[in-house]
């Protein structure tokens, strides 16, 4: 028989800059961003957005300490003083060489189950969740291939309130406003001067 134990705690520090702008200030995750990748470096970074007031911020890492600024006219002017949620279409081509990515999963005990690994990956999970875990993505000798995937389109963000991984092709296409055949792959992009496939709009 087997008898309940008390959970011990471990605490895991992650360091997140708090937003600078006297009317918002929010701190940890719906701030800027964590800055714990880059405390051990002396570097710049930035345009970086709050997620709460979506406004910008750049800032510098001399010697441990962070110093931030807000965008200067010339940042403003290339409208980099703030930002709204967005949601952006990527493709991704069939490629000559196999595309392997490495995620975090799990184990029981000391032995692997690949029997199990097989159905939970090929058939069961979403990969949505196994992305965000992802590690490492490989393709022929490049393990870090930067452009892997398409651009294609981006519009804005419909609402927290929308379920938009529930979504179907055509749904979607809808909310990007394409021909749900792209998506599909039964149709080509079209064949102009980018390969956008969408013309310059407001939403775009």
């Amino acid at each position: 028989m087997s008898y309940p134990i008390k959970a011990k705690i471990s605490e895991i520090i992650k360091h997140y800059i708090t937003c600078p702008y006297e009317d918002c200030k929010a701190e940890g995750e719906e701030g800027p961003g964590s800055i714990t990748h880059l405390l051990d470096c002396d570097t710049s970074f930035g345009p970086w957005y709050c997620k709460k007031c979506h406004r910008g911020i750049f800032g510098d890492i001399m010697k441990g300490e962070i110093f931030l600024h807000f965008p200067n006219e010339r940042q403003k002017e290339m409208g980099m003083d703030s930002s709204k949620p967005s949601l952006v279409l990527l493709r991704l081509d069939p490629l000559p060489q196999s595309l392997f990515l490495v995620v975090k999963g799990i184990m029981h005990g000391d032995k692997i189950d690949h029997e199990n690994n097989a159905y939970y990956y090929n058939e069961h999970t979403c990969p949505t969740n196994y992305l965000q875990d992802a590690e490492v993505v490989i393709i022929g000798k490049d393990n870090d291939p930067h452009g892997l995937f398409e651009y294609v389109k981006s519009v804005p963000h419909p609402g927290e309130d929308v379920e938009v991984h529930n979504m179907d092709i055509e749904e979607l296409a809808k909310l990007f406003n394409i021909d749900g055949a792209i998506i599909t792959g039964a149709k080509e992009l079209p064949n102009n001067e980018t390969k956008f496939i969408c013309s310059p709009t407001k939403e775009a």
